[in-house]
């Protein structure tokens, strides 16, 4: 029996991101993050997908995929080597947590976030 999925599902899963990711962090957990205490910087994010920010669109292989727009000139609020990207609703709830490469950031510089994306793969 084949297996299938409409994008739809997918793109629920991707909207409740977009809908509910309001802040954007870079932090320096070594592990993977549970809260935003080892924040370096942050900043707010517009919701809601189509809006700049987030967009919802065919995944590279298959399914579906949630891009982040590049988020430029965000101060830096403490020292650290920055490990992770976090969106979360700005209250506490993380959403999405990603790798990033590890860059040594100094408090009162300012640091971009390239686009990034987080692709669903269809069933297999």
């Amino acid at each position: 029996m084949a297996k299938w999925q409409n994008d739809a599902m997918l793109d629920a899963a991707l909207n409740y991101v977009a809908d509910n990711g309001a802040q954007i962090d870079i932090v320096s957990d070594t592990a993977t993050p549970t809260d935003l205490t080892n924040s370096l910087a942050s900043a707010s994010l517009t919701t809601g997908a189509g809006n700049g920010v987030y967009s919802i669109l065919d995944g590279d292989t298959s399914g579906r995929k949630l891009v982040i727009a590049e988020q430029t000139g965000l101060d830096v609020t403490a020292s650290g080597d920055a490990n992770h990207v976090v969106i979360s609703d700005g209250v506490g709830t993380l959403l999405l947590i990603t790798t990033c490469t590890t860059q040594t950031l100094t408090s009162g510089n300012k640091v971009d976030i390239p686009a990034f994306e987080d692709e669903i793969a269809d069933a297999s």
